[in-house]
């Protein structure tokens, strides 16, 4: 078997554990579909994801953790099918819900790249600029100059700029 029909199983596993109360099923859903993304089968992740992200939203709210995060990865799962308006339209919304939450300083840094990325193939450059500066702020001031995170915004920012024409 492969990777990915082993996630596949997994999925329809989850579906029959009776006693997983929503936290767990949103967590085991959130992996199973951010592995089939990893594995670049986001036709496959992302019908996992979205029902994560609303099974998340219905049991623990919004603005829960896991809510945040399964919801980050739907957004990156639509952006790498080129369904960049359902990305946009995800993103949006999320966007500020991530802003408030402390805990997801991760997931605020990958759903900004996700904005800045959409809105570089949409030629918003204005979007996009801002974005990437907001996501280099938050991994500068999260977690430290040296960080992968921190590069990953710098190439962002830098890219947005060589592409509106700013060098």
């Amino acid at each position: 078997l492969s990777a990915v029909d082993l996630l596949q199983q997994a999925r329809q596993r989850i579906d029959r554990i009776d006693n997983a109360g929503p936290a767990l099923r949103t967590e085991l859903l959130s992996l199973v579909g951010s592995s089939l993304a990893d594995l670049t089968e986001f036709a496959l992740a992302e019908p996992i994801l979205r029902d994560a992200a609303d099974e998340a939203t219905r049991a623990l709210g919004a603005d829960h953790p896991q809510t945040l995060h399964a919801r980050t990865v739907l957004a990156l799962t639509h952006r790498f099918i080129g369904d960049r308006n359902e990305a946009y339209a995800e993103l949006d919304d999320l966007l500020p819900r991530l802003r408030r939450s402390p805990a997801t300083a991760e997931n605020l840094i990958e759903a900004l790249e996700s904005r800045a990325t959409v809105a570089m193939d949409l030629a918003q450059w204005d979007d996009a600029i801002a974005s990437s500066k907001e996501m280099l702020d938050v991994a500068l001031s999260r977690f430290g100059d040296g960080h992968e995170l921190g590069r990953s915004a710098r190439w962002s920012l830098v890219l947005s700029y060589l592409l509106a024409g700013r060098a």
